[in-house]
């Protein structure tokens, strides 16, 4: 997966913590949650954006099992960042695996937040 990071504000802002969970599920998205801590796998931080530029990072989530046909996989990655003024700031995003498509998961709102 490649995780692209772009810094929309007016000062620079720094990325400290990358995280990402794979999972197999049974068709029902509904019941997932927010992978954080133990479950989550760490990936190197990419460090700081300028404003209005980007920066992107491979992302090798390991998930173990193999999916039969009823079954899906679901990705979750958190990006923890913090601004100028030190005020940590919080993304996390939910994907379902469809093929070789990435479809993200808008209705499960526990696993797509922006703070």
């Amino acid at each position: 997966m490649r995780l692209l990071c772009r810094n929309e504000g007016r000062s620079p802002a720094w990325i400290d913590k990358i995280q990402g969970y794979g999972e197999i599920v049974e068709g029902r998205l509904r019941d997932l949650a927010s992978p954080v801590g133990h479950k989550a796998q760490p990936f190197l931080p990419i460090g700081p954006i300028a404003p209005g530029k980007s920066e992107w990072r491979n992302l090798h989530i390991v998930c173990p099992g193999h999916l039969k046909n009823t079954q899906l996989l679901s990705l979750f990655v958190l990006v923890e960042y913090r601004d100028i003024f030190e005020k940590t700031r919080l993304t996390t995003c939910g994907y379902t695996v469809i093929g070789t498509i990435l479809d993200r998961q808008e209705t499960l709102l526990e696993r797509n937040k922006m703070t």
